[in-house]
């Protein structure tokens, strides 16, 4: 069992006793940086995903924190006529 918890621009991956198992990530573009993270989840495979709200995608990561793929999120405008 562990905890992934995300402070600033890294997420870091704890066992009980917040002893740190992994860290990943700083401020940026690429696949291992963030911008402003804003939510954090793991689903029923233990995969992390990311809701990275400044670079306008979501991410995510194997239970090692090893990068798997991200979807672009960007708004879209729809007009009806």
């Amino acid at each position: 069992m562990f905890t992934i918890i995300y402070i600033f621009t890294m997420l870091l991956k704890f066992v009980p006793l917040f002893q740190i198992l992994s860290a990943k990530g700083h401020e940026g573009t690429g696949i291992q940086e963030f911008n402003r993270p804003s939510g954090i989840c793991c689903d029923d495979d233990g995969r992390i995903i990311v809701a990275d709200s400044k670079n306008q995608r979501i991410i995510v990561y194997s239970p090692s924190l090893e990068y798997l793929w991200s979807v672009s999120c960007r708004k879209v405008s729809v007009i009806l006529n």
